[in-house]
């Protein structure tokens, strides 16, 4: 029997990629976003990014929204253009669904913006470009009739959510969901469980974030969980025994979750059924905050697995997160290796943000959807600048080159450690 939570319409926005299936021939080609990016008397860790070229955004804007579009801050811009070509994609199932029962969820969290920009006119003006002759009338009047009144907008992390729920009418269940960093994957199974619930007939999911932003550029500089971007535009490289950081990037990616025959009725054809969604915690074991649990996944991948009724032999294969950095990715391998050894193969592993950076919030999601590509096509990706295993590692089924594929299911997995070691894993097939 066909499922209700089934995948209808995909979109997605990468660096430097503007549409899904630009995206989709990058990884093909074993491709990256990441680009150099010089800056003045910057380390090398700071020059290397995933960046989306604003100017190429701008024209995919439809001229009736372009003057709303305005109000948005970066990310909430790709989240957008990602949403309108998932909904183009499903065809009339979404818009013949009724708006009071379209669900909307939305991940995303940029880093908060750092400079005075907006407001460096009205200081000299005030200042008389002297710090110590302050005019506080002048600067009062200045901010009123010289500064956008909707500057303060672009600092609020969610101002997607009115935007999106007007521009696709999703007047039915819905959430917005704010952190550094979100997972795409927690507005999934809202999602999901929604539809379950009955509470809406079709949902858009949508994530979208930028790391790019300077205040957390340079916290991921300070906490060193940046790459030293050694080798360039090749220095991302998770799993690799010579890994020493993350790459940011920015992006936007979309799923619509619906019924899949009533889509088929309508002419649309599922791409993939939700087979399952699970999040969980793992605490560390000395207790300190901030510090990676031995096995961050392993909890959540085994329950996901469970409630999808899937053996880790039935995956074709299993998409991790791999951020590049030496405890996270070894605590991820650790925790694919206990499950493994209580039964099953060794299960092929990827890691696809070489390919764009890491995108926050939009980074789990685009992999849904990029597996998705995969599994349809029967290949499982390779993980770009991928060299040689950690020793302790060395039995796990990780390759650099695209391999043939012959099962359907895979599954997806992220995490994030803070206070704990938060996690989320999915289990799809492709149709």
């Amino acid at each position: 029997m066909l499922d209700s939570n089934a995948v209808i319409g995909m979109g997605l926005i990468t660096p430097p990629a503007s549409d899904l299936m630009e995206s989709w021939e990058k990884v093909l080609r074993h491709d990256s976003g990441i680009g150099h990016q010089p800056m003045e008397n910057a380390p090398p860790e700071l020059q290397y990014a995933g960046r989306i070229p604003m100017a190429d955004v701008v024209k995919s804007i439809p001229p009736q929204l372009a003057r709303q579009v305005k109000y948005l801050n970066r990310s909430s811009i790709f989240g957008y253009l990602a949403a309108d070509q998932a909904v183009r994609r499903s065809g009339d199932a979404f818009q013949a669904t009724p708006p009071e029962r379209r669900g909307l969820f939305i991940s995303c969290g940029d880093n908060a913006q750092v400079g005075g920009g907006a407001y460096s006119s009205v200081l000299r003006k005030a200042t008389k470009e002297h710090t110590a002759d302050f005019d506080y009338r002048t600067f009062n009047s200045s901010v009123l009739h010289d500064v956008w009144p909707f500057i303060l907008l672009n600092t609020l992390p969610n101002n997607a959510f009115s935007f999106l729920s007007h521009a696709f009418e999703c007047k039915g269940a819905n959430t917005s969901l704010i952190a550094v960093p979100p997972f795409g994957l927690q507005a999934l199974e809202l999602a999901v469980r929604s539809i379950e619930l009955d509470l809406v007939d079709i949902a858009l999911v949508v994530a979208a974030a930028s790391l790019l932003a300077p205040v957390g550029h340079f916290e991921m500089y300070g906490n060193g969980s940046i790459s030293q971007c050694r080798r360039g535009i090749h220095s991302f490289s998770p799993f690799d025994a010579e890994r020493d950081g993350t790459i940011p990037g920015e992006g936007g990616a979309a799923l619509v979750i619906g019924n899949a025959e009533r889509a088929l009725k309508r002419g649309t054809k599922p791409l993939a059924r939700v087979l399952g969604t699970t999040g969980g915690f793992e605490y560390p074991v000395d207790g300190v905050d901030g510090s990676t649990p031995p096995r961050v996944l392993e909890k959540t991948l085994a329950k996901t697995l469970e409630l999808s009724g899937t053996a880790l032999d039935d995956l074709g294969f299993l998409v991790l997160h791999g951020n590049g950095t030496k405890d996270g990715d070894a605590s991820e391998l650790a925790s694919v290796q206990a499950i493994s050894e209580k039964g099953g193969r060794s299960v092929p592993l990827c890691g696809l943000k070489p390919h764009f950076g890491h995108m926050a919030a939009a980074g789990d999601l685009s992999e849904v959807i990029i597996g998705i590509m995969a599994a349809s096509n029967g290949l499982i990706p390779g993980t770009l600048n991928f060299r040689s295993p950690d020793p302790a590692f060395a039995r796990m089924n990780i390759s650099a080159e695209h391999r043939p594929c012959t099962r359907k299911r895979f599954a997806v997995a992220s995490y994030d450690y803070g206070m704990a070691g938060q996690s989320c894993c999915a289990v799809l097939e492709s149709l």
